[in-house]
């Protein structure tokens, strides 16, 4: 990413409270519009409440006999990716060879948002998603029986590498805005987000109701392209954004805004991103599901390294560049640690998750019907792979 990239002009949409609450009561496909908080890029293969008091969920099957790595038998495993470097772990492992040692032909298949890759998974067209906010669309499909299971963390906010940026315009600026509380400040204002639905929308709102304006009524939502959410804050047409570090680097770089504070600060461990998969791929394919999960997370564990210190690992950066959109590795270093983090353990925050539910079935209502998290999540096999990885230990640093 250059940092005189080129933001377009704006294509923008206003959400109100009605048509938000009309968006509610829409289909599994009209809520894929919650995608994540990154520019869209087109598809390759190179789319009565229940209880939801948070609680570990239990694991849901029997751990069967493996074999040594060594001896596995080769599966192929088709992976839905978004093209951030917040999935780096994932391009890490390709390229560092450690699906292939685990006998895995994992075959990468790129699309424009978490959202976007339900449909494919539910066809079958891939295994597992990854880079996946916990959006609406997730929830809603699971209440209506589509199968599917949240199994590895995607990403956390973890204190110190918020990797979602709350950028503020000149106004909110010179009115002192540099802080979450700061956020009482904003009633009335324009607030950028990608879609309704997605992380940046939920970040925020609890950062207003923290605040204690109401996200319903105190603010005016405005959706775009995050490259035309930072033209439009420089323009004065949004007050503030829910931004991708990076680009509210850039845009601060430019003069466009002001980066006040991050998503760690405002909302500390947030679930920023999940990987989903059929609950048939995980029973019937448990064997290379396990194996898939134990480079996943050794490949998180090797990305939350790279990213205290970029600097000291050229060859990460070569890969990220290959991969992403970011291709400045000056802009790389000088966001880090504002890159996210993964779970040593590979479990997503299943309690931060259940609690985007639960605001989008209440506050804002998109999603139908909730679940619980035995319904929603499956750790089983994260929990075997992290066992299997930590003994044997087969893979070696980036």
């Amino acid at each position: 990413m250059s940092n005189d990239r080129d933001f377009g002009h704006p294509s923008v949409t206003v959400f109100t409270r009605r048509r938000l609450l009309w968006l509610g009561g829409g289909t599994i496909a009209a809520l894929g519009l919650a995608a994540c908080s990154a520019p869209a890029a087109s598809p390759t293969t190179a789319p009565k409440a229940a209880t939801t008091t948070p609680a570990k969920p239990a694991d849901q099957a029997a751990a069967p006999a493996t074999k040594p790595l060594a001896q596995a038998e080769s599966a192929a495993v088709r992976v839905g990716f978004l093209p951030f470097v917040t999935l780096s772990n994932l391009f890490f492992a390709v390229e560092k060879g450690w699906f292939k040692q685990a006998n895995l032909e994992v075959e990468l298949k790129q699309y424009e948002s978490g959202a976007s890759q339900l449909a494919p998974l539910l066809s079958g067209e891939i295994d597992i998603i990854t880079g996946s906010n916990p959006y609406p669309g997730f929830f809603n499909t699971v209440a209506q029986g589509g199968g599917i299971k949240a199994w590895l963390d995607g990403g956390q906010e973890k204190p110190g590498t918020g990797y979602v940026a709350v950028v503020v315009g000149k106004k909110l600026w010179d009115q002192g805005v540099r802080k979450p509380e700061d956020l009482a400040k904003a009633k009335g204002a324009k607030v950028g987000i990608v879609a309704p639905g997605a992380i940046t929308q939920y970040a925020m709102a609890k950062g207003l109701q923290t605040a204690k304006l109401d996200p319903t009524k105190d603010v005016e939502w405005v959706t775009a392209p995050t490259p035309d959410l930072v033209k439009l804050l420089g323009g004065g047409q949004v007050d503030i954004a829910s931004l991708p570090y990076d680009f509210a680097y850039t845009a601060q770089q430019q003069g466009l805004g002001n980066i006040a504070f991050s998503d760690d600060e405002m909302n500390p461990n947030l679930q920023l991103g999940l990987s989903i998969t059929k609950a048939d791929f995980l029973q019937n394919k448990r064997d290379a599901a396990t194996r898939f999960a134990m480079v996943y997370v050794h490949a998180n564990r090797q990305y939350n390294r790279v990213a205290k210190d970029p600097g000291q690992f050229p060859e990460a950066l070569d890969i990220i560049a290959k991969y992403t959109f970011l291709k400045d590795k000056e802009v790389m270093k000088g966001i880090s640690p504002h890159w996210s983090s993964f779970a040593e353990n590979g479990e997503p925050n299943v309690e931060s998750a259940m609690d985007y539910q639960n605001f989008y079935s209440t506050s804002i209502r998109l999603v139908e019907r909730p679940v619980t998290i035995e319904q929603a999540f499956d750790l089983s096999v994260v929990r075997e792979a992290v066992r299997r990885l930590d003994a044997e230990k087969p893979f070696g640093p980036i």
